[in-house]
């Protein structure tokens, strides 16, 4: 029962990832006539949830090893958490992308 908690973490920073892309499309997926969170929230609700789910992922390391769901190793992700200020400040310094050119 308690092995599929295990993927609470990745699953929060995949979302966060997913939410990023949402955050910087906003104006093309409006004007798309998409209803995606960030729409919905607004710009800085969608911040809010992003960092909302960085926070999920390692406060779900910590209470899988406190539980013993995953093994004391799994602690190494939080070197990862090296990262959190520069995504922390970077999604509200980025600028919604207008228009999408292929390459």
């Amino acid at each position: 029962m308690a092995r599929p908690l295990a993927a609470l973490p990745i699953g929060g920073l995949v979302a966060a990832i997913l939410l990023a892309n949402n955050i910087r499309d906003m104006e093309s997926d409006r004007r798309g006539g998409r209803r995606t969170l960030p729409i919905v929230f607004g710009r800085s609700g969608g911040i809010l949830v992003y960092r909302a789910l960085l926070l999920e992922a390692y406060v779900a390391v910590a209470a899988l090893i406190s539980f013993g769901v995953v093994p004391l190793g799994a602690a190494l992700a939080v070197v990862s958490a090296l990262l959190l200020p520069g995504l922390w400040r970077g999604i509200a310094a980025s600028r919604a992308r207008t228009s999408w050119t292929p390459s």
